[in-house]
């Protein structure tokens, strides 16, 4: 018989927090309770065991990893503890969707309780794509509904019935409105915490038509806490807020909303400067639409995606192809009035020229290519966008400003900056932070300019250069 290896890991972390087996356990089974396990019971001979090698189940890696790292005052995953399993996935403990309740209620508890920005390490590299793929591919088609079928929840008075799934969508629907009106800050924790009690609503149901409209909601709301946490720097969390969402959206038979959350994390990979991992991930999106009706909305958005990151690795002729392409499918979804989800609703024609302005601005800041002027498509995106989308707007001007000071143009770039400064002083938004880093540098060549001078002057303490990527 194999002897398993002593976890030397946790044993010098447990010396460093000091404390013993029994501790030890105590201590994972209060937290445990604070985050909602109920069935969690450790106790002395375990974590003895632990030390020995075993690996404990999940939750209960991550709630160990948790109060571990909470008492030494450092951001812990299970794989810091020696309690990793090498074939396992890289972005969460299981994707069983029998234990996706579970585990989607101890991430939203960790990181309600901790609110700190370093809580999880994010996956980076090719690895992410092959993790999304297998992701998708391992999860079973939902079956077919019963029509009829009881609940089944577990205890008490079951919830989930039509009038509260259509609460859930409306109230849903409010958060997005404000998130595109004020950016994520404020009503992040609100979403976390809705995801939560959702999440708690998930086990031991069996398929049925509100149970499918349940993994829907739970889709969105998961979308909806990874774009707020992306859009306030907490990107790990945003990474495994939108790997909730995919698996949520399958169990929905969804295929087309989990396509779009892919692209959301290959958009936060190019927000990194790493094109080449979220063409990769973009691969994984076209893969999974291709199983969802026809969508011309969506595939305009998917097409749109690949030309920004094209240009964004240098390839200028295939970056213009893509674009065109995605004006095309957009125009064939509006001519044919096709309906668009709440989740797709969101690309129009404004967004394209936003990444048609965004493709040309790095094509000529990067890698010296000019395929047109960005300032004219940043400017086109601000006519074209609706009210209400105040973020979207004042990224859209400050992204013009930045062009117009590449192009020569410092007293119009100014006036446009001004504009949408005092929009963005009113956001709370990571994402406008980085737009205002690439004006504060498209200002240097200007530093004698009297109106450049009083514009970085009023940036000054918009945008701190260096914690957070250009965009």
């Amino acid at each position: 018989m194999t002897r398993r290896p002593r976890n030397d890991h946790l044993s010098t972390l447990l010396r460093l927090a000091g404390w013993s087996q029994g501790e030890t356990a105590r201590r994972v089974n209060a937290r445990a309770r604070d985050l909602g396990h109920r069935g969690i019971a450790v106790d002395t001979a375990r974590v003895g065991r632990w030390l020995g090698g075993e690996r404990p189940r999940p939750p209960v890696d991550r709630v160990l990893a948790f109060v571990l790292g909470d008492h030494l005052d450092r951001a812990l995953e299970p794989a810091d503890l020696g309690l990793a399993d090498p074939t396992g996935d890289p972005l969460a403990p299981g994707w069983n969707p029998a234990t996706m309740g579970e585990s989607l209620q101890a991430l939203t508890g960790s990181d309600l309780m901790l609110n700190r920005r370093d809580l999880l390490h994010g996956v980076t590299g090719a690895s992410l794509a092959v993790t999304m793929g297998r992701l998708w591919n391992s999860i079973p088609d939902a079956p077919e509904p019963v029509i009829g079928a009881a609940p089944g929840a577990a205890g008490g008075t079951d919830w989930l019935d039509s009038d509260a799934l259509d609460r859930l969508e409306a109230v849903i629907g409010h958060w997005r409105a404000a998130d595109d009106a004020h950016g994520g800050a404020l009503f992040r924790d609100a979403v976390v915490a809705q995801l939560r009690t959702v999440a708690h609503g998930l086990a031991d149901r069996p398929v049925t038509p509100l149970t499918t409209r349940l993994f829907a909601v739970v889709a969105d709301l998961a979308g909806l806490a990874a774009w707020m946490s992306h859009d306030t720097a907490r990107f790990a969390a945003a990474q495994r807020y939108w790997a909730f969402g995919v698996m949520a959206s399958r169990r929905a038979g969804q295929p087309g909303r989990g396509a779009e959350l892919i692209s959301r994390m290959a958009h936060q990979r190019v927000f990194f400067g790493h094109p080449a991992d979220a063409l990769e991930l973009l691969d994984v999106a076209d893969r999974v639409a291709c199983q969802a009706d026809p969508d011309h909305r969506l595939q305009a958005m998917l097409t749109a995606q690949r030309g920004r990151m094209l240009a964004a690795t240098g390839d200028a002729h295939s970056a213009q192809y893509f674009l065109a392409c995605a004006g095309d499918l957009l125009a064939t979804a509006e001519q044919h009035c096709e309906p668009a989800a709440d989740w797709i609703s969101y690309f129009t024609a404004a967004e394209l020229a936003g990444a048609t302005a965004v493709s040309r601005r790095d094509l000529r800041e990067l890698h010296d290519q000019d395929i047109g002027a960005a300032s004219a498509a940043f400017a086109d995106a601000v006519l074209l966008r609706d009210p209400g989308y105040d973020r979207c707007q004042a990224m859209d001007r400050v992204g013009q400003a930045a062009a117009l000071l590449s192009e020569r143009q410092p007293e119009q770039a100014c006036t446009v900056a001004h504009r949408a400064l005092h929009t963005a002083a009113g956001l709370d938004s990571t994402l406008i932070r980085s737009r205002i880093l690439t004006l504060t540098d498209a200002a240097g060549p200007f530093q004698r300019h009297p109106d450049v001078l009083a514009l970085r002057e009023r940036t000054s303490g918009m945008a701190v250069a260096g914690t957070i990527p250009a965009a």
